[in-house]
């Protein structure tokens, strides 16, 4: 059986084209800032930390003793 041949001119609707266009350029715009946030910007800590003026302290937990 032969199939028919389909019609891309009769489909084809350029009234529409120009919202695809528009939604093609705010899509693009969108994902552009994205990837400036995500490899762009500096991921500096708003303070700068020392190691050295951090102190750790070591504590023993002791169960009590029952008598």
């Amino acid at each position: 059986m032969k199939t028919p041949k389909f019609d891309f001119k009769k489909h084809q609707n350029y009234q529409k084209s120009w919202k695809m266009l528009v939604r093609f350029i705010i899509y693009g715009a969108v994902i552009s800032f994205l990837m400036y946030l995500i490899f762009f910007t500096e991921k500096a800590s708003p303070e700068p930390t020392n190691d050295a003026s951090e102190k750790y302290y070591e504590v023993d937990i002791i169960e009590p003793q029952s008598e």
